[in-house]
């Protein structure tokens, strides 16, 4: 079968291409060491013994990595480890590839968000000062998408998600009332949380 785009499940037809590989990398050894100045080839004893070790070896190491995909990557479940056919068959140097890439991308991407800018400075005064002094039409005007982006990411409570709703339901003659001529003690306490999330999320200093 010619190699095809669609994601299939692991088959014992592609320990082939793992036996193969392990092969091809028993060879290069070898002719590595044949052509180093400091190696030494002690003839076809030496090839064999290269081949006995590294083929089987390269199947085992195959096995292991479909271990730690299937048990870490998917959470045990082995149904849901895919791939494309092609790449079955060079599975054990493409997943070490993919895994390291992915582990050097994160690290990268948490070195680069610590030493980016600090996480703005809030205090609880600022906040109450400011939502206290805001209207309706100030918060949503200034907040409207960002609310929607966490209410996306699920990142709303319970409570914070029933305010937000019935602050979108007021109606728009009375967009210029504050907050808190529009919201009970309870409310504007969880306007006040959600206020430094929306803060935090837009990396603004309270002005």
């Amino acid at each position: 079968m010619a190699f095809g785009s669609n994601s299939v499940r692991f088959q014992t037809k592609f320990l082939i291409g793992w036996a193969i590989l392990g092969f091809i990398l028993g060879m290069g050894l070898l002719i590595d060491e044949m052509i180093s100045p400091s190696g030494s080839f002690n003839g076809i004893g030496e090839v064999l013994g290269y081949v006995i070790a590294i083929i089987p070896g390269m199947v085992i190491f195959g096995g292991f990595c479909l271990l730690i995909d299937g048990l870490f990557l998917h959470q045990g479940a082995f149904s849901q480890v895919t791939h494309p056919e092609w790449f079955w068959y060079v599975y054990p140097f493409l997943f070490v590839w993919s895994l390291t890439l992915s582990f050097l991308l994160g690290f990268l991407g948490i070195k680069s968000s610590s030493s980016g800018r600090s996480s703005p400075s809030i205090s609880r005064e600022d906040v109450k000062k400011e939502v206290d002094n805001m209207t309706l039409n100030d918060f949503l005007k200034k907040f409207d998408q960002p609310i929607k982006q966490l209410e996306k990411q699920g990142k709303l409570n319970h409570e914070q998600q029933k305010i937000i709703r019935k602050l979108r339901k007021v109606d728009r003659s009375d967009y210029d009332q504050l907050l808190q001529e529009i919201c009970n003690d309870n409310e504007l306490e969880e306007i006040y949380k959600l206020f430094i999330q929306l803060v935090m999320l837009l990396g603004r200093r309270v002005s």
